[in-house]
């Protein structure tokens, strides 16, 4: 029979990809990457994004042969987002699925702020449609206006497309123009407001500047007039 170091030596328990590694977290919405692109933790609080954070970070981190099964035991993370840099300790453990054998280690993960694309459309105000509403007949007063915008706001809030903001609310002289961050949702909420105010809906659609992958941007101007 093996001795525990011996066992370890030839059955090792894990294998250290990287003992450190660097995350951006949009100070904003909470998105995330650990090495690429910006893909979850959007929406979430800062506590429960900084869980997510360590648990998909220690799987790029350590790499696990079929017989050992990795729990995080421990780590250490600041209550709010109060610095653009801080660095997450982990303790992490180790074991084998059918022995009693184990070993305990600590990870660091170094999270520093970075707002991601989407936050920065917002910002800059990036808009792929506009959607003009007045009245068939004379004009939009005041409460129609509010009620109007308010109602595409709320679309907004309970939508998970994340290009479903408003970027910019214009007053014209017969009724108000909404500038919506996304196409598809700008479509879908033109419809939902069409049929909310039992109006009439025409679409525009054209291409616009570039994407930042270089492609042509498909935007459109729809038109809607409520009774």
């Amino acid at each position: 029979m093996l001795c525990v170091d011996c066992f370890l030596r030839k059955y090792p328990l894990y294998k250290i990809k990287n003992r450190g590694i660097k995350v951006k977290l949009c100070p904003m919405c909470h998105s995330y990457a650990v090495r690429r692109n910006f893909v979850r933790g959007r929406g979430l609080s800062f506590s429960e994004v900084t869980k997510a954070i360590v648990e998909d970070s220690v799987n790029k981190m350590v790499k696990l042969p079929f017989y050992s099964k990795l729990t995080i035991v421990d780590f250490k993370a600041p209550e709010s987002f109060m610095q653009n840099r801080f660095s997450i300790p982990v303790i992490v453990e180790v074991r084998h699925v059918e022995e009693d054998v184990a070993e305990r280690f600590t990870l660091e993960i170094e999270v520093y702020a970075e707002k991601c694309p989407l936050c920065k459309r917002k910002e800059k105000g990036v808009s792929e449609a506009v959607i003009q509403i007045r009245k068939e007949r004379g004009r939009l007063n005041a409460d129609e206006r509010e009620k109007i915008v308010e109602f595409l706001r709320e679309l907004a809030r309970k939508s998970r497309d994340p290009k479903a903001y408003i970027a910019n609310v214009e007053i014209t002289g017969g009724g108000v123009n909404v500038w919506i961050g996304g196409l598809k949702f700008a479509e879908m909420a033109a419809r939902v407001l069409r049929k909310r105010f039992h109006g009439s809906m025409r679409i525009f659609r054209t291409f616009g500047g570039l994407d930042s992958s270089g492609k042509h941007m498909l935007t459109a101007s729809i038109l809607i007039k409520i009774p």
